[in-house]
C-alpha cells in the first residue's frame, strides 16, 4: 500500500474468520467464566496497574466475533501470508512465554482484589447486622 501509494483506509487481515472458543484453544486460554461487567473491571484494573495489555475497551472484542474484510487490499494485489490460526499460534507474545508469566500475575492481582474484596463485604455485612442489632 505504501509502494504503491493507495488512499483509503485497508485493512490487512487473513482470510476467513476463526471462532472465539478456537481464539482461545490455539492462544492456550481457558474458557471465558466471568460475568462481562467483572471482566470489564479487572481489565481496567490490569490495563491501569500496568499489569494488562489491552484497555478495557477491547472487551467487546474479545467477547464477540469480529471479522475484518480484506477485499479492498487484496483487490489491489495484495495476499495475506499467514492464515488466523498461524497468526495466533506465531504470536511473539504467545511464544516467548510472557503471556504464562502475565497470567499468573494477572491471577495474582484478581485473587488478592477477589479477597480485599471478600474482606470489604464481610467487614460491611457485620457493619450493618451491628447497626441492626444496636437499634431498639
Amino acid at each position: 500500500a505504501i509502494d504503491r501509494d493507495l488512499e483509503g483506509a485497508y485493512n490487512v487481515a487473513a482470510d476467513g474468520w476463526v471462532s472465539a472458543p478456537d481464539v482461545r484453544n490455539l492462544a492456550g486460554c481457558g474458557p471465558l467464566a466471568l460475568p462481562d461487567d467483572v471482566a470489564r473491571r479487572m481489565l481496567h484494573a490490569l490495563w491501569s496497574s500496568g499489569l494488562g495489555d489491552a484497555p478495557p475497551d477491547v472487551l467487546p472484542y474479545l467477547l464477540h466475533p469480529w471479522v475484518v474484510a480484506n477485499d479492498r487490499l487484496r483487490a489491489q494485489g495484495w495476499l495475506p501470508e499467514y492464515s488466523n490460526e498461524a497468526a495466533i499460534v506465531s504470536s511473539p507474545w504467545l511464544a516467548t512465554g510472557a503471556a504464562t508469566a502475565r497470567r499468573r500475575t494477572a491471577f495474582g492481582v484478581v485473587a488478592a482484589a477477589g479477597a480485599a474484596g471478600a474482606g470489604i463485604g464481610a467487614a460491611r455485612v457485620a457493619r450493618r447486622l451491628a447497626v441492626r442489632r444496636a437499634r431498639p
